[in-house]
């Protein structure tokens, strides 16, 4: 009855602990479900960002379009200050054509304009070699003085056109070489030097402008790759940010694996102290039992074996019987309680046969003792009857003593014998209720030791595969630090080279 209610007992515990699972669970649950939602929000957030970077590039490389458009205006117009220099130089020649002696005193100045010109028109190997040698920024000094040379030389060329000049737009000193010979001589002077002065502004500025024109094209050339740089950084930068994104979600993925698994050997770890306080509670009740045992003045005793259960268990089991049939089964001798039983049981026939026999030999006596009564009465004469009345008197009273000696005995024997089958009945009785119990407390003994077996196995290969989990997560947090420095300098870089960019254009 008292194990009964004990079950009961520990049936209502495991219902309520299984209560507590699910309620650990459900809140489990939740926690992963509000993980996943705050970690798809932050994917939506990473996406939102992507997609206004990537807006912002198209913009910067709007802008990079207008400007590279606008140095193109400007190369356009270095295109024109060319041709009107060229135009001037044509003119310049003309004026040489008519004056013929001007060029006698220079004779070396035509060779020096034609290898000028043929240098000018040799401008792409100057592009080559730019390219070769490297990229340099344009100095607005140059710049400043190449528009100095062009505003001396508009100033000179309108000054000379506005003395001289004619109607038809010629040469100055041709209306000087018609009206005299004083007159075209002091003009013709003054036409030389200013030509002179002309053609020496010419290619002063015809050399500044090949100058700026080829720093020009070393800084557009320098611009380019710069542009093409910051696009492969910025392709690199996003490769590496989505490579870091995916690195935090497999790690954010480890962490809730790391999680789950934690929270599973928290409950194998609730499982195996249910199952010891099981064992220590199993410990109580065989200790009550000794001392019910105890109490009750009953001996447990080794019983039988049945149906191979000691090679299942390894140990003999138990019977409990009182303490009388104990020493009677201890007076039997060692041995296993079926062997006992059965030398009792044969000792018992053995005295059942005897008081048979005893029965026997009484019935006989009784027999022989009626017959011998019966010929004294009927013998010769009454007279000796008195005398012979003594011997007969006393051998009814030796055959009654020796039926009641019988009959005592054989109560004496009857009443051992109910007592021993008695006895053998409750201790059979006894023997069976022992054995279940024996045999339900092994298999339940059995049973909790295999389930802590396999909780501690199971145990075991968690906690390996948490040291596991802990490695690659620690291997991820190293991997994720070195993307972040790898991120930082790529950064660096980039604003580096937004700086001098910046400079480069604000040069320009």
């Amino acid at each position: 009855m008292d194990m009964a209610n004990h079950a009961a007992g520990v049936g209502r515990r495991r219902a309520s602990v299984k209560d507590r699972f699910s309620a650990e669970d459900e809140a489990l649950s939740q926690i992963a479900r509000e993980a996943e939602a705050r970690l798809a929000a932050k994917r939506a957030a990473r996406a939102e960002a992507r997609e206004f970077r990537m807006r912002d590039l198209e913009k910067q490389q709007k802008e990079m379009f207008q400007v590279q458009k606008k140095q193109g205006q400007a190369e356009s117009s270095f295109g024109h200050i060319q041709q009107w220099m060229e135009d001037s130089e044509r003119y310049s020649r003309r004026r040489r054509w008519a004056t013929p002696s001007e060029c006698s005193f220079y004779p070396g100045s035509s060779s020096r304009a034609s290898s000028r010109a043929s240098s000018l028109r040799a401008s792409p190997v100057l592009d080559e070699k730019s390219d070769r040698e490297g990229m340099e920024l344009v100095r607005p000094t140059s710049l400043c003085r190449a528009s100095s040379g062009v505003s001396g030389l508009s100033a000179a060329t309108l000054a000379s056109l506005g003395n001289g000049g004619g109607p038809r737009g010629g040469p100055p000193g041709w209306e000087g070489v018609r009206g005299g010979p004083a007159g075209s001589s002091r003009r013709g002077s003054g036409d030389t030097s200013a030509s002179l002065e002309s053609e020496a502004c010419v290619r002063e500025l015809r050399d500044s402008l090949g100058e700026a024109e080829e720093r020009y094209r070393r800084a557009m050339v320098r611009a380019a790759q710069l542009d093409n740089e910051k696009v492969a950084l910025a392709y690199e930068v996003e490769a590496l940010r989505d490579a870091l994104e995916g690195a935090e979600e497999s790690l954010a993925q480890e962490q809730r694996r790391c999680e789950q698994h934690g929270l599973e050997v928290e409950r194998h770890r609730q499982a195996c102290s249910i199952l010891e306080h099981k064992s220590t509670q199993l410990q109580a009740a065989l200790a009550q039992r000794e001392q019910l045992i105890e109490r009750h003045g009953l001996a447990v005793v080794q019983g039988s074996v049945c149906n191979g259960e000691r090679e299942e268990t390894g140990a003999a089991p138990l019977a409990l019987v009182s303490r009388t049939s104990a020493r009677i089964l201890d007076a039997l001798g060692d041995g296993p309680l079926d062997v006992r039983l059965t030398k009792l049981t044969d000792e018992r026939d053995g005295l059942e046969e005897q008081v048979r026999r005893l029965k026997s030999e009484l019935e006989a006596e009784r027999q022989k003792g009626g017959g011998v009564r019966g010929g004294e009465v009927g013998g010769p004469g009454v007279g000796g009857g008195g005398e012979a009345g003594a011997p007969d008197g006393v051998t009814g009273a030796g055959t009654g003593d020796a039926a009641v000696h019988v009959a005592e005995m054989q109560r004496e024997a009857q009443r051992q014998v109910s007592e021993l089958k008695f006895k053998v009945a409750k201790a059979e009785q006894e023997k069976a209720a022992l054995e279940q119990n024996v045999l339900r407390l092994e298999a339940q003994a059995l049973r909790l030791r295999g389930a802590a077996e396999g909780w501690e196995r199971t145990e075991d290969e968690l906690k390996a595969e948490r040291r596991r989990l802990q490695r690659e997560l620690r291997a991820a947090l190293d991997r994720l630090d070195e993307l972040q420095l790898t991120n930082g300098h790529l950064v660096r870089r980039l604003e580096k080279m937004k700086a001098n960019r910046s400079a480069l254009l604000s040069q320009q």
